[in-house]
């Protein structure tokens, strides 16, 4: 009998542990949407976005994949400026120059090496969602 009750707990607590890591890996249109706005200054088409919603990829793993596609890669190149990288994500999110302090900010981070681009676009959309 406590053989079989440490099998239950065991595979209960198997399931539980599927049904957080599950929680942590979903991904809505929304985020995956956000994302190509931010990269690419244009919507995804629907074969994209079905592909990295199901692709059981969390958030950050599929900003970081964009970085390493042939489109994201011609359009920005590892010679473009950081400066001039994180501008164009602030056009692309905001519809609008980016502040002087903002662009500075995450340009040291870049440098710094303590984000990626590909988290740093995740970064300022979720700044700017959190600071309204």
């Amino acid at each position: 009998m406590k053989h079989i009750l440490k099998n239950i707990f065991i595979l209960w607590m198997l399931m539980i542990a599927g049904s957080i890591a599950a929680q942590e890996v979903t991904v809505t249109e929304e985020q995956v949407t956000q994302i190509y706005v931010a990269t690419f200054d244009r919507a995804p088409d629907a074969d994209g976005l079905k592909y990295w919603v199901n692709s059981g990829l969390t958030i950050e793993e599929i900003a970081e994949s964009f970085f390493v596609q042939p489109e994201t890669k011609k359009k920005y190149p590892d010679t473009l400026p950081n400066a001039l990288f994180v501008r164009t994500i602030y056009s692309n999110l905001f519809n609008r120059s980016a502040d002087d302090d903002g662009v500075a900010y995450w340009t040291e981070r870049l440098e710094d090496g303590s984000i990626s681009r590909g988290n740093m676009i995740l970064a300022i959309a979720q700044g700017a969602r959190n600071s309204g």
